[in-house]
């Protein structure tokens, strides 16, 4: 399984569907916890991690029911 770790984050000040990505870089918990960490510093909110299988087809119908 081949998996990309994506960081997103809201901007201060910003509402949440104004969402950015903030790491694709991560390999491990310890980097997550590194770029949360310095996300929270510099201000950002609703920080979310998602786990992508890059090998697998989205499921866009299974997202919207």
């Amino acid at each position: 399984m081949k998996k990309e770790i994506v960081i997103w984050g809201v901007p201060k000040g910003q509402e949440a569907w104004q969402e950015v990505i903030l790491s694709t870089q991560c390999r491990n918990d310890k980097d997550i916890a590194l770029i949360k960490r310095l996300a929270g510093n510099a201000g950002y909110t609703n920080i979310r991690v998602s786990i992508i299988d890059m090998e697998q087809a989205p499921d866009f119908i299974g997202a919207i029911k």
